[in-house]
């Protein structure tokens, strides 16, 4: 995650130069095999945050018994792949 981090950066500074530039990143980002290491980014980067907030609540006092410790961590797991994947579905479309 950290080394796509000065990519995606880039990505966005190419994105908002133009409106020919963005369509040019599309079209490159929708290639066949770059799909798969888009999906993985998109999810970490979801997964991260998630799971971030998760242990916030858990500091706080909240949700830190082992049973619905299991189960947000279940849920951060689910959210992030869903939110992936309608993130991806979103920008592709």
């Amino acid at each position: 995650m950290l080394g796509l981090l000065p990519l995606s950066v880039r990505a966005l500074e190419y994105s908002l130069s133009s409106p020919a530039s963005y369509e040019r990143l599309r079209e490159a980002l929708s290639a066949y095999w770059v799909l798969p290491l888009l999906i993985v980014a998109v999810w970490s980067s979801i997964h991260h945050v998630l799971g971030g907030l998760r242990h916030m609540f858990m500091d706080i006092g909240i949700g830190y018994r082992l049973d619905h410790a299991r189960a947000s961590a279940r849920a951060v797991i689910v959210s992030g792949v869903l939110l992936a994947c309608g993130t991806l579905v979103w920008w592709l479309r």
